[in-house]
């Protein structure tokens, strides 16, 4: 991980409020691991922002009875395998992009089935969040793309703390793997405009961002405030 430096969560407002100037919707992409502190992020800004939304890829998770959840299909044990990329496309992505409202079904995780349709608004801010959010299908749709980096370590130990020790050997042998095979292949922290420490994301909502790169034609003032780094992240 990269030095990073600690802002006010205002600092990013304010440019969020500079990128939504004469735009209807802006969407917001924030991907990262499982336990990195996306969804930590997701909640702040939306808690923060006028006329916001929140979606999170943990309701379009595919039932295990979908051929991309059995051992005989290529998606098997992968992101796209456990998260249906395409249904967030097709459902939320591209009716957003086309100024038409979404409307997606919830993943029930208690009873493994898709459940009621929840609706999103195109107008304001929607923020997207989730491991894969940022592939590189639905990549160039969002007006700011942020990446969550957070050490495997503090990743595990929140996860266990939210599911408890009986879902260790799920994060252990199938979702942090599938997360780091992500990661891997598609490299999402040289694609985004902002890269931040999740290690520092802590409690519900935050106040403040732990900023390791910002690309100043998105984000100039946290770039600014983040010392005035021009070089890419990660390249």
């Amino acid at each position: 991980m990269n030095n990073s430096t600690i802002l006010p969560l205002d600092v990013l407002l304010d440019d969020l409020a500079n990128l939504k100037a004469n735009k209807r919707l802006v969407l917001i992409g924030v991907d990262g691991g499982g336990g990195s502190g996306k969804s930590t992020l997701a909640r702040a800004l939306v808690a923060h922002l006028s006329q916001a939304s929140l979606v999170h890829i943990d309701d379009l998770y595919r039932p295990s009875s979908s051929p991309e959840r059995r051992p005989d299909h290529p998606w098997y044990g992968t992101v796209a395998g456990f998260f249906d990329w395409r249904r967030l496309q097709h459902q939320v992505v591209d009716p957003l992009r086309d100024g038409r409202e979404a409307a997606y079904e919830r993943y029930d995780w208690h009873t493994d089935s898709l459940a009621e349709t929840l609706t999103v608004p195109a107008r304001g801010y929607v923020v997207i969040e989730g491991i894969s959010v940022t592939r590189e299908e639905l990549r160039e749709a969002y007006d700011l793309r942020v990446w969550v980096e957070t050490p495997y370590e503090v990743r595990l130990a929140r996860g266990i703390e939210r599911d408890g020790e009986s879902a260790r050997d799920m994060w252990e042998k199938e979702w942090m793997p599938a997360d780091a095979e992500y990661a891997q292949a598609t490299a999402p922290h040289k694609h985004a405009h902002l890269v931040l420490d999740g290690a520092a994301v802590l409690g519900d909502v935050t106040t403040e961002i732990a900023v390791t790169w910002a690309d100043p034609q998105v984000l100039r003032l946290v770039h600014e405030r983040a010392g005035g780094s021009s070089s890419t992240y990660g390249a």
